[in-house]
């Protein structure tokens, strides 16, 4: 006989004493998984969960293993700061750019949800100034042709290595934006990058993700970054809209796109308007 998991929501009876509200309370019943795992350095590794992770046995460190080498963390911890991370500290030193897998098992969440035992793989390659690059820009969209009416930058993975792109933000002299979501780049991909109203219009255009406060682009130019989890910057553009080929397309509708991502330090002499 096959083995049937039935998931049973608990509904509970809600009442105010003062009277003006009755009504029914659905507890959470859905056990938390996790949305990333980010080598931050050769010995700490954190994990990111769908939702807040209750405290109570967070620092056993029976609870979590790597392999292939089945060693436990020397210290384990929930962030004070974002109560779905756990920071896991490792002794010994990660091997640079090495798949590993962190096996997780008693973990729950503020509703005593536990999640099912699970091993979660993990690449050990900490990104370097420009291995992703930003490839293109569009800070002029109107008038419109062809695109819709927003702004956006594209990003390229020039490294040979799949990259997480977890707490990236794209910055301006005066601003960052919010995180990005959790994102794996592989080697040779891009990735549209806009505001988060603009998403709906870009999102038949290819890979495009969204993030919250994304900096308002000049026309005319500015320095632009690719700032990692850490707050590193991977890869910065100071664009000018003079880059344009011809006066028609400086005066909008048209991006700025990277001539060759090997040679990420050209400036001018590297960038020219989008051919279509």
């Amino acid at each position: 006989m096959k083995n049937v998991h039935i998931g049973i929501a608990v509904i509970f009876f809600c009442f105010k004493m003062s009277g003006l509200t009755y009504g029914k309370c659905l507890q959470d019943s859905v056990a938390p998984r996790v949305d990333s795992v980010v080598c931050y350095s050769n010995q700490k590794v954190f994990l990111y969960f769908n939702k807040p992770i209750s405290s109570v046995g967070i620092e056993d460190l029976a609870h979590y293993l790597r392999q292939p080498d089945g060693i436990r963390p020397s210290l384990a911890s929930r962030d004070p700061q974002q109560n779905n991370r756990i920071v896991l500290n490792f002794t010994d030193t990660l091997l640079y750019r090495k798949w590993y897998q962190i096996c997780l098992q008693g973990i729950s969440d503020l509703n005593g949800n536990f999640m099912r035992d699970t091993c979660i793989k993990m690449f050990t390659y900490c990104s370097d100034r420009n291995d992703v690059l930003i490839h293109e820009i569009m800070a002029d969209p109107d008038p419109v042709v062809g695109l819709p009416n927003e702004e956006w930058i594209e990003i390229k993975n020039a490294s040979p290595f799949p990259i997480n792109l977890y707490g990236w933000r794209i910055a301006k002299t005066n601003s960052r934006s919010g995180p990005l979501p959790k994102i794996i780049l592989e080697p040779d991909s891009i990735l549209l990058i806009c505001g988060t109203g603009a998403l709906a219009s870009l999102n038949g255009f290819g890979n495009v993700k969204s993030v919250t406060s994304f900096p308002a682009l000049t026309n005319s130019g500015e320095v632009i970054s690719l700032i990692d989890s850490k707050g590193k910057t991977i890869h910065a553009v100071a664009y000018r809209d003079s880059w344009h080929e011809n006066q028609l397309k400086k005066n909008g509708g048209w991006s700025l796109e990277m001539i060759d991502s090997k040679n990420p330090c050209g400036s001018s002499e590297n960038w020219s308007s989008s051919t279509s």
